[in-house]
């Protein structure tokens, strides 16, 4: 039960990081028209406001096991978004975008497999 707990966090938020990716692909990962555009920032924030409430789904022992995902970090990104979004940084997201997300998407697809064949 609990493995099927964390499998479908990872199959989650697989699937928002690549909507990240999506969304960055449409702006050609340009940093001037991104911080320009509320449309793209918004549905960036969405999209990591769901990752980080993710977060709070895998187990205990799946955090423990899995240190090297800043598990914390994530979920603070998730409460920047929900509570003091007027003065979010733009570029600690850009780089969340752009440095971040490509490794969590890394680690969740590399991490999915591994528990997938544990079944």
């Amino acid at each position: 039960m609990n493995k099927n707990k964390n499998i479908i966090a990872l199959e989650l938020i697989i699937t928002y990081c690549d909507r990240i990716s999506g969304i960055r692909n449409s702006f050609n990962s340009n940093f001037d028209v991104f911080k320009s555009s509320h449309l793209y920032i918004d549905s960036i924030g969405m999209n990591i406001l769901q990752i980080g409430e993710l977060t709070t789904q895998f187990t205990d022992d799946f955090k423990l096991k899995y240190t090297e995902i800043p598990w914390k970090a994530i979920k603070q990104m998730r409460n920047i978004f929900v509570h003091h979004y007027v003065t979010l940084d733009i570029n600690k997201l850009w780089n969340s975008i752009i440095k971040d997300i490509p490794i969590l998407y890394e680690f969740c697809r590399k991490t999915l497999i591994l528990l997938k064949n544990q079944e």
